[in-house]
């Protein structure tokens, strides 16, 4: 904090990072909270669920704070039940050889597919029954956002920005770092298709409110007019 002695306004993205200043006796006055956003289209409606989901999709950076590695456990776990499950894994980083290696140990070769990093979000996440989101950490989630916006259900660990941004209304909340409560949550969210459309559903609401690009810019557009402002009665 040492380096931000002469900062105006914090614009910070959850409410996490406002207790974090408070803490580090930041005024609550200088503190805006506007979150993430995405410019993604919103969805017109969430697709009908399959009765018999076929498709898990997620990406992000192949690190190990995103927990790909245990996401690739559950999903050992959850082909004996579900025999026709299929995951899709987009992405890369320096745990991608390891990953692979895994695939190959749990013998999922033909369950899963790396299909590199993803360019055209909505494109990869149209076939998908279900977004999983597996990370040991998530200060925020834009992935998150741009599942919502498409309108696929959502699993998701309890970690810091997912818990500011989803709850059981919108999703499926699993323990952290815990491939069997992951491999659970995921196969409750499969076997309950008018669940899956429903919370798709809301979140693709709140996502409409609260998250897409035309709710959060005029926000910041505020903010900047009250600093500017501020600035100019100060002198």
């Amino acid at each position: 904090m040492k380096y931000y002695g002469n900062i105006d306004w914090f614009n910070v993205t959850t409410d996490s990072q406002r207790r974090y200043l408070r803490e580090k006796r930041v005024p609550e006055e200088r503190i805006r909270v506007i979150p993430n956003f995405s410019t993604l289209l919103c969805a017109r409606k969430v697709p009908e669920p399959a009765a018999e989901p076929i498709d898990l999709a997620s990406y992000g950076r192949f690190v190990h704070k995103k927990g790909f590695d245990l996401l690739l456990q559950a999903f050992a776990q959850l082909r004996p039940s579900f025999p026709q499950l299929r995951l899709r894994l987009g992405g890369a980083g320096e745990e991608e050889a390891a990953l692979k290696a895994q695939v190959a140990e749990l013998g999922l070769n033909e369950a899963v597919t790396f299909v590199g990093w993803v360019e055209d979000v909505p494109q990869f996440l149209a076939p998908a029954d279900l977004f999983i989101l597996p990370s040991r950490d998530e200060p925020f989630g834009i992935v998150v956002l741009e599942a919502m916006a498409c309108g696929v259900p959502i699993v998701s660990t309890r970690t810091q920005g997912p818990l500011e941004i989803l709850d059981e209304e919108t999703a499926w909340m699993c323990a952290v770092n815990d491939a069997e409560d992951l491999a659970r949550t995921i196969a409750r969210a499969l076997r309950d298709p008018q669940q899956r459309h429903e919370r798709a559903r809301r979140a693709l609401k709140r996502y409409r409110e609260r998250y897409h690009e035309d709710a959060v810019i005029p926000q910041l557009l505020a903010l900047y007019e009250e600093a500017i402002a501020a600035r100019q009665e100060a002198r």
